[in-house]
Parts: structure tokens; C-alpha cells; sequence
């Protein structure tokens, strides 16, 4: 049907300080997790359209999902929610923390509560902290500039940052797999 629901991550690199960064946890691990979504559910009848969404130059201001929101919002299309998933496979301490970003615009407290839901229901060993008001860094912030529903899930920059980030050495050998 013409609603929908977008799981998307962002594919582009910011060049650190020191040279490029290879980006494989900043966002690698979301499109990894975007596009394995897309393989197991794309037999899977839903009850919204599923949009499996790879956004370009989120790292320098939001471009792609911005123009893809925007456009969504222009032409007053039904979007139920975003989850959007930015640098997720990297817990240096082995505390399973992530968090869940989140704003009172649209529904998405209830988009929040969704993800708290899977996570209950298929005993994913992750504990999630809700953050509100959540932060505007990455893509889920051009939904809410529409005034449609969205979260982040991010690991635990707070206390557990990733040393690699936006470095050179923002490699696979540095996630946390499980």
C-alpha cells in the first residue's frame, strides 16, 4: 500500500584528520544491517510497504535523506515510521548498551517502543537507552524536520566511544560481532 515504513543507514565516509576513514563501523555496520534486513524480510508480506533506504552525503549535512524526506512530505505521502541505523557494531567495554534517539514529533515515542518490542521479543542481548530529546546528527533528523516519525539506534557514544571514529582506522576488526 502507499504507506510506508523506512529502514535506511548512510553509506558515505567523512575524511578524518589524519586521512580518509574507511568508515566500516560509521556506517558501514548500518548498511550492513540495512541490506541483510532486505535479504531475510523480502519474502515476508507486511501490512506497510517496506523502504530499504541507503542515503548519500549524510555526513556532510543530511543531503540525501533530506531531499528524499522532503519529497516524501511534498507530495503528502504516508511515511508510519524511520528507523534509522548509524554506527551500530562498536562496544568497546562488552556492555551491550545502544541507544535509541528519539523526539516527541509524529509518533516516534512509538517507533522507539517498536524497537524496544524486538528487541523483547527475539531476545536480542543489546540494552537500549532511550534518549530524548535525541540528537540531530544523522539521518532520522530530516524526517522529524518533516514532521514525520523516526529514531536513531546508535551504540553508546557516552561512555563507550569508538576511538576509530571518523579515523583511518575505522576497520571491521575493531566490531563488536555479536
Amino acid at each position: 500500500p502507499d504507506q510506508y515504513v523506512v529502514l535506511c543507514a548512510h553509506y558515505d565516509a567523512r575524511p578524518g584528520p589524519t586521512g580518509n576513514a574507511p568508515a566500516a563501523d560509521d556506517d558501514g555496520s548500518g548498511v550492513c544491517a540495512v541490506l541483510d534486513a532486505a535479504r531475510v524480510l523480502r519474502d515476508v508480506p507486511f501490512a506497510y510497504s517496506i523502504v530499504f533506504a541507503l542515503w548519500d552525503e549524510e555526513e556532510f549535512g543530511l543531503v540525501g535523506s533530506a531531499f528524499y524526506a522532503g519529497a516524501m512530505a511534498a507530495n503528502d505521502e504516508l511515511i508510519r515510521g524511520v528507523i534509522n541505523m548509524d554506527a551500530i557494531a562498536y562496544d568497546g567495554n562488552g556492555d551491550t548498551k545502544a541507544r535509541i534517539h528519539t523526539r516527541p514529533i509524529a509518533n516516534s515515542f512509538e517507533v522507539a517502543d517498536s524497537v524496544f518490542a524486538m528487541r523483547d521479543h527475539y531476545n536480542i542481548d543489546l540494552d537500549l537507552l532511550l534518549t530524548n530529546p535525541g540528537a540531530t546528527y544523522s539521518d532520522h533528523a530530516s524526517f522529524w524536520n518533516e514532521g514525520f516519525g523516526a529514531v536513531l539506534v546508535i551504540e553508546e557514544f557516552t561512555g563507550d566511544g569508538n576511538p576509530h571514529y571518523h579515523t583511518p582506522t575505522d576497520r571491521v576488526q575493531y566490531f563488536d560481532v555479536p
